[in-house]
């Protein structure tokens, strides 16, 4: 531990506010009784919490419909921005706390800091409230959106642009079964990906952080691109529909204990520089 403290300060106090948040977050929620907004008695509802992407996004859905969502942009903060969204979404549909039925949480792959806030506000919640979580990867979430919106009848190729060049990457049949495991890779592995998993050249669909360089190299190797008419991101107002649809038994997402988070890459975190300590004069 004290190692950890001489070479990773800055990134252990950041660390510490995060979680120092979240769960002060938790604890008054416990100790006020749930308590937000209008308490008429309302039914059992689904909230949905996304952090894991470039976004902040809260959704509440009460007997199988979205009744209140919001998403804002950004890169860090999460943890000061997620519970007062919560408040907010649950003030305006006259809902509380003690109406959560089911807490949705996307796990990963996405932003490390990210991934862990979202979880960590999903498990503080659903203990109190003694309540189940679904959860859904962020690649399944935005498959999920395509497969609603667009209705592909060809294999779904979905995206998501990391910081590096490289993606986040799966396969889906057209039905949302899951073709190969997730995989990070450049442009040139996702065309691998899609030799190894669909066998035969055909037309593909492809949806999320579509850019072009991923067409050209898709077309150059022979398959006929096919694109989703709307932006595709993952938010929680398509993890709170997906989490609707699981009770018809879907293959995407899935209700868990405790989800763990899902990473494909190791923390890209380097040591303090002079091991912490002062500048040397």
């Amino acid at each position: 531990m004290i190692f950890l403290f001489i070479y990773f300060p800055d990134f252990l106090q950041r660390w510490l506010d995060h979680f120092r948040n979240i769960f002060t977050s938790s604890f008054s929620l416990l100790i006020n009784g749930f308590r937000v907004g209008n308490m008429n008695t309302k039914p059992l509802s689904i909230l949905a919490i996304e952090t894991a992407s470039q976004a902040c996004s809260v959704a509440l859905a009460i007997e199988g419909e979205v009744v209140v969502t919001k998403l804002k942009e950004m890169s860090s903060g999460q943890s000061e921005a997620l519970f007062p969204m919560i408040r907010e979404i649950l003030f305006e549909s006259g809902a509380g706390y003690k109406d959560i039925g089911v807490v949705a949480v996307t796990r990963g792959p996405g932003s490390f800091t990210g991934v862990r806030i979202g979880l960590a506000a999903a498990h503080g919640i659903a203990l109190a409230r003694k309540i189940p979580i679904f959860d859904a990867t962020t690649l399944e979430v935005i498959t999920f959106k395509a497969l609603t919106d667009d209705r592909p009848q060809f294999p779904v190729l979905s995206v998501i642009k990391t910081k590096q060049e490289t993606y986040y990457a799966q396969i889906f049949s057209k039905s949302g079964s899951q073709l190969c495991a997730p995989r990070l890779a450049p442009v040139g592995g996702i065309c691998d990906m899609l030799q190894e998993t669909v066998f035969s050249k055909s037309n593909i669909f492809l949806t999320g952080d579509v850019h072009s360089n991923i067409i050209h190299a898709l077309k150059e190797k022979g398959w006929g691109c096919m694109q989703s008419t709307t932006p595709s991101c993952v938010s929680a107002y398509w993890l709170a529909r997906l989490a609707i649809k699981d009770t018809y038994k879907t293959s995407l997402g899935g209700i868990k204990k405790f989800p763990e988070p899902f990473y494909l890459q190791t923390l890209d975190a380097k040591p303090a520089k002079f091991g912490g300590q002062l500048r040397p004069s």
